[in-house]
């Protein structure tokens, strides 16, 4: 993935049983090959509290509802991080949420 070769990075990572460090992983090249529903399947497993994912997941998540039109649950899900002032992507989900306003 580092060398940007998000095709041949999803395709090893499902040679083998998911963990949730490869699913996390699957799901990022997954975005930037455009399949932001594939991404979603591998990110609701990591969005529950106390997975270490979670504030990613979440995070992406709401790219991925962006990416597919669904303002309504992009909305939902951008709005639980911009108000959690102890999100990482707090300010970057506030700016989100203006645009797609």
């Amino acid at each position: 993935m580092n060398a940007g070769s998000y095709s041949e990075a999803a395709r090893l990572l499902l040679l083998r049983p998911l963990s949730d460090t490869s699913r996390y992983l699957l799901a990022v090249a997954q975005l930037h090959l455009h399949q932001p529903q594939a991404a979603a399947q591998n990110l609701f497993p990591l969005n529950h509290g106390g997975q270490p994912f979670q504030p990613e997941a979440q995070w992406m998540l709401g790219l991925c509802y962006v990416l597919q039109g669904k303002d309504e649950a992009a909305r939902a899900t951008l709005e639980l991080i911009a108000n959690n002032p102890r999100h990482p992507r707090q300010q970057a989900a506030k700016l989100l949420l203006e645009s797609i306003d």
